[in-house]
């Protein structure tokens, strides 16, 4: 549906003409980037009139022709040297997960809270009482590790589980108000400080939530360098080894078991790898590897998703004493075999019209996280399926469904929309009843050219929906990634809002109510076009008025609300209208990263 939304944008752009003069002074006000932007475009126009002059065509094309040569001369070498196993380009395995989408327009992420997070002293708990009585309570922990409930009573909770502490009140409340069911859940954390040192892009020291674990401080660290290891990760506490983290364990089986969660005055060191293989080919993750001294060639075939029917051979490049040697052998006579730091190993490539497997990956709050090779026409309760299902966390509500072909289209017209845009507002500008408001004008503009599509289908994730009703299980195609949310109480408000950032969901708070706890609306917002978009991705525009407990105004756990900036008319045509879809698009693409990284 996105890329529709792009397509029509960009044939409404297309149909106006551009025939009429240009302000300068208008052109002037905008960035150098943007003005960049439209003087390309413009020169690309006037390149292709040539191409109209019958007496130039046939020289114009025989130079279009060359060109092309030379460029698929260019892609061919690309090519060989992606399928060479000596490929510089290959990134070390891990490293696109600290790679993360910062924007000022998006909310704070916060971290998910389990049933293990240990409360402490500074901590902000809501107690949900429903039944006998209905209640809402929001309270800090004291210095003393108690919280105080009016007419209830004391409990003492720091140093508990949250789940420990909600076993506590709840047999508590079970005695002293029968009929009374109680949900307690985390509103605000205490901060943290962590030390950071090793092999980091920025190691130091880092204030983060309660509840963060090593994940979090090494992407807010930066990532680990290209020298670190992902596999020997010391975790120190009052100046002891606390424990040792093996981050492939998380990448690969999704086990999370063992981050733990970080206190204040925790160290983290980053040692350097312990060994750098490289795999490249046919295969579904080429990367960098690291090895651990008792894994084997398997160990690679494992981690990069190698499969023993699609390949029959396997070709190595090591050097050893300063010699280079080249292996060649079947992959019957690799198994098990001892491979060393350096060496490279290539997976000759399948060809496609003998190999119809696909590779999905999934992620998430399933049992079994990791890519999947599966067969032609396989469906999404076949992976789901595959994964063991959900795990008690999971939130199927929130499933993202990501298609690469979605993405790339969604890129075509993105790109096509901006640049028209650009010569319909500077033709625009002569117009005498033109309002533009510059300033937010440019905000718009920048979002548009540099916000990145993630090619998300909107699509079913609950099971028995999926079983009983084929139409809406959907065929899968090579490359899709599927992600299942933990569960979240937190509402997301982000966009011209006085202090965008999330908020704990209740029940009975509207739209409205959600945009008021963060500020409210910010001075250039466009009040009447607020974009609500649930955490399935189904949205909705929302105008709030003193009526708007009556109509569609529902939120629920995850939802995502954006109020986009006003930008103002255009010889009576409201600019906003125009834009609003690709506005929604983006708002569409925020919420799905926003789902993923948390």
């Amino acid at each position: 549906m996105k890329y529709k939304i792009f397509l029509l944008s960009s044939i409404f752009f297309t149909s106006i003409s551009f025939a009429q003069e240009f302000d300068p002074s208008f052109l002037e006000s905008l960035p150098g980037d943007i003005q960049k932007d439209f003087l390309d475009r413009t020169l690309a126009d006037k390149e292709e009139e040539k191409y109209s002059n019958p007496n130039t065509r046939i020289k114009n094309l025989e130079t279009a022709l060359r060109q092309a040569e030379q460029s698929l001369q260019r892609i061919k070498v690309e090519i060989d040297a992606d399928k060479g196993i000596n490929n510089r380009a290959l990134k070390r395995f891990g490293e696109s997960y600290f790679n993360s989408f910062q924007s000022s327009f998006l909310p704070i992420n916060e971290p998910n809270f389990n049933a293990d997070y240990i409360l402490d002293v500074g901590d902000q708990i809501s107690l949900q009482l429903i039944g006998q009585r209905s209640d809402d309570f929001d309270m800090n922990i004291k210095r003393d590790g108690s919280i105080n409930v009016d007419e209830i009573g004391k409990f003492f909770i720091a140093g508990l589980s949250l789940q420990a502490a909600s076993e506590l009140i709840k047999e508590t409340l079970s005695e002293s108000l029968p009929g009374t069911q109680a949900f307690i859940s985390i509103n605000e954390v205490r901060d943290i400080n962590v030390f950071v040192v090793g092999s980091v892009n920025n190691p130091g020291m880092y204030t983060l939530p309660g509840g963060s674990n090593i994940l979090s401080v090494i992407n807010a660290a930066g990532g680990i360098t290209a020298e670190g290891s992902y596999r020997s990760i010391i975790h120190k506490r009052a100046n002891e080894v606390h424990r040792i983290v093996d981050l492939y364990e998380v990448f690969i089986n999704g086990n999370l078991s063992n981050l733990g969660q970080l206190r204040s005055g925790d160290v983290l060191l980053i040692n350097p790898s312990i060994s750098d293989i490289r795999i490249s080919g046919g295969i579904a993750l080429p990367g960098i590897y690291e090895l651990k001294e008792d894994e084997t060639i398997d160990d690679i075939f494992r981690f990069s998703g190698l499969r023993a029917r699609q390949v029959n051979e396997i070709n190595i490049e090591r050097i050893s004493n300063g010699r280079y040697e080249g292996i060649n052998l079947n992959l019957s006579d690799a198994t098990g075999m001892k491979i060393f730091d350096g060496d490279s190993i290539e997976i000759p490539y399948v060809d496609p019209k003998f190999n119809q497997a696909k590779t999905i990956s999934i992620s998430g709050a399933v049992k079994i996280p990791g890519t999947y090779v599966v067969a032609d026409k396989t469906r999404l309760s076949d992976v789901l399926k595959m994964a063991g299902s959900y795990n008690d966390e999971a939130y199927p509500l929130g499933g993202v469904f990501l298609r690469e072909t979605v993405k790339e289209m969604e890129k075509e017209f993105r790109e096509r929309g901006y640049n028209e845009l650009i010569q319909f507002i500077a033709s625009a500008q002569n117009a005498a009843t033109s309002s533009l408001n510059g300033e937010s004008l440019i905000t718009v503009l920048a979002l548009l050219r540099d916000y990145e599509p993630v090619g998300r289908i909107v699509t079913e994730f609950e099971l028995s929906k999926l079983e009983s009703n084929p139409s809406l299980d959907r065929i899968l195609e090579d490359g899709d990634s599927i992600h299942i949310p933990s569960f979240s109480n937190q509402v997301y408000i982000f966009g011209d809002v006085i202090n965008p950032s999330s908020i704990a969901f209740k029940s009975n708070m509207s739209v409205n109510d959600y945009i008021k706890a963060v500020g409210g609306f910010g001075r250039f917002a466009d009040q009447n076009r607020v974009i609500v978009t649930y955490p399935n991705g189904n949205s909705y525009s929302y105008r709030p008025n003193i009526f708007s407990s009556f109509g569609n105004d529902e939120v629920l756990p995850g939802t995502v609300i954006y109020v986009p900036r006003h930008i103002g008319k255009i010889d009576g045509v409201s600019f906003a209208a125009v834009v609003a879809p690709i506005i929604s698009s983006f708002a569409l693409s925020v919420a799905s990263l926003n789902t993923i990284n948390n």
